[in-house]
């Protein structure tokens, strides 16, 4: 819950922009991780989620996010939020986005993704979820 806790101090005119971003607008999106950690760094409890949230936006393939690190090197729960979160946007409606993602469509950009954007082990583990799961393919406001 508190990994995007920085984006609030990002304006709103960028996070619900339905336009392309611009460069610096980018810039603004992509402090965030860093913004969320250093807001949880007085709270001893969560030196974890710290860690946790400054990760989550790095890639697979080292072309993430603050600090471009790749493969094992990511945090595993870093690593899992990344995939998780970018399944929770595919499942939900978005102010850029008006329809729905088809649940075909997901798991061929979940899979497309897998050794580069995401850890493929921990894309798999989601898609063996999701058969056991259905439920999970339904956001809280997804209509199915």
């Amino acid at each position: 819950m508190l990994h995007d806790i920085g984006t609030s101090v990002v304006p709103d005119y960028i996070l619900y922009k339905k336009e392309p971003l611009t460069d610096r607008e980018w810039e603004e999106i992509r402090a965030h991780p860093l913004i969320s950690s250093e807001l949880l760094s007085p709270y001893a409890s969560l030196k974890k989620e710290q860690t946790i949230v400054r990760y989550h936006h790095e890639r697979y393939d080292g072309k993430g996010y603050p600090d471009r690190m790749h493969g094992e090197q990511i945090p595993l729960p870093s690593r899992i939020l990344a995939v998780a979160e970018a399944f929770e946007a595919m499942i939900s409606q978005r102010s850029y986005r008006m329809n729905w993602l088809p649940q075909d469509f997901i798991i061929h950009e979940l899979k497309a993704n897998a050794g580069t954007q995401f850890d493929p082990r921990v894309v798999q583990a989601l898609l063996d979820v999701l058969k056991h799961s259905p439920k999970l393919w339904m956001a809280p406001v997804r209509a199915q």
